[in-house]
């Protein structure tokens, strides 16, 4: 389940980070998120805790605007433990200008024994709400 966090800056506009669990088993995983109306989005962070085992050739991450699409952020190799900031393509810094706004995560790996490739990853979502 996401969790939100919540800072009000010296000029009131109120910045949050939603926490994205996502559990990986077999190798895939799959969900949604959403981002509030009169948000932009700032920036998207992710963080493998644990290698994902099973020595996947990639386990790619794909966040967009339905079901296993690419919209927002295309494939993105999460296999490796390690935290860093992803590149997000515009198409989703004013998606939630208008309207509430469900994100699409899909993780699919290649290679490897997938019956071995449980794990974890977090996704960190950087948002400001601007309007309401």
């Amino acid at each position: 389940m996401a969790t939100i966090q919540q800072k009000i800056e010296a000029d009131g506009i109120i910045g949050r980070f939603l926490r994205v669990p996502i559990t990986v088993t077999n190798g895939a995983a799959a969900g949604t998120f959403v981002i509030p109306a009169g948000s932009v989005v700032t920036g998207i962070q992710r963080n493998t805790p644990v290698a994902i085992p099973g020595s996947p050739t990639n386990v790619n991450l794909r966040l967009g605007s339905a079901a296993n699409g690419q919209q927002y952020v295309a494939d993105v190799d999460l296999k490796a433990q390690g935290f860093d900031a992803l590149t997000v393509l515009y198409a989703l810094r004013n998606a939630a200008a208008s309207t509430d706004l469900t994100v699409h995560f899909t993780v699919a790996s290649s290679g490897g024994t997938t019956a071995d490739q449980d794990g974890s990853i977090v996704l960190n979502v950087a948002y400001f709400i601007v309007s309401a």
